[in-house]
């Protein structure tokens, strides 16, 4: 655990499940010592867990009203918790194996996780965010995925299996036009 300001870094070499993330950006003790920095549960945990259930009452909970999703796979922004439950819903199955949370950073309002894994047998890395109000409601998540041809990969596939859920324009690549 890395500690600076009010910014707690945690590293791990893997991923795992628990609780709601809105709740850990008050609940997470900040100190050097050792014994607590392992009573930590391990990066993605909280979101990871959450992301599991996508479309319950308890997933739309942890959002605001209206919340927006920003995406490396998408072309646009979109809102809404229908939204983000259809894409978390549908995006986890195109990886090859489960993602792995390396870092997790908690700064003020936002919840910053590294990741990495690999999809269509390629590696792939990325950074999420999650800013969150001042009740500790989720109102945005941005992802970033590298590298940007697999990335674009995963967008394509992604927009086929939410067809009919979101916004067909949101997938692929765009010529700008």
């Amino acid at each position: 655990m890395v500690q600076s300001g009010k910014s707690l870094t945690r590293r791990s070499a893997c991923g795992a499940g628990a609780a709601l993330i809105a709740s850990a950006v008050t609940a997470m003790p900040l100190s050097d010592d050792r014994a607590s920095a392992q009573t930590l549960p391990p990066p993605g945990d909280r979101w990871r867990a959450l992301v599991r259930k996508t479309g319950t009452p308890e997933f739309a909970a942890a959002f605001v009203k209206n919340p927006v999703l920003k995406a490396t796979l998408l072309n646009d922004a979109c809102q809404g918790v229908d939204n983000i439950a259809a894409f978390f819903g549908n995006a986890p199955q195109l990886y090859d194996a489960r993602l792995t949370f390396t870092r997790e950073t908690i700064n003020g309002p936002k919840t910053y996780f590294e990741w990495e894994g690999k999809a269509f047998g390629q590696s792939v890395s990325g950074v999420t965010v999650l800013t969150h109000d001042e009740g500790g409601l989720i109102q945005e998540v941005s992802i970033f995925h590298r590298p940007l041809s697999v990335a674009a990969r995963l967008s394509k596939e992604l927009g086929k299996r939410v067809e009919g859920k979101m916004d067909a324009s949101l997938f692929g690549v765009s010529d700008g036009s």
